[in-house]
């Protein structure tokens, strides 16, 4: 995975989640396996949730996480 890559990962689903409790996007980077390989991706596919409750469990566990009992309440970080 390119830095580029890995920013999007950290700045749409990471920082979300630290933030908000979720992920904004979801962002599954270029794999290459070969050109006539039938799993290889040339592009990255961005997965934005029309609501939270769309997030699969699997979103949260890539970046460390558990699915949170819904409705998520924001953390407000008082300066």
């Amino acid at each position: 995975m390119c830095y580029y890559c890995a920013h999007c990962n950290f700045a749409l689903s990471t920082l979300p989640a630290e933030r908000w409790g979720h992920p904004v996007r979801t962002v599954d980077p270029p794999l290459w396996r070969g050109e006539a390989e039938p799993l290889t991706r040339k592009q990255c596919t961005w997965t934005i949730w029309k609501t939270l409750e769309a997030i699969p469990e699997r979103e949260y566990e890539r970046i460390g996480r558990t699915k949170p009992a819904l409705p998520v309440r924001p953390v407000i970080h008082d300066p």
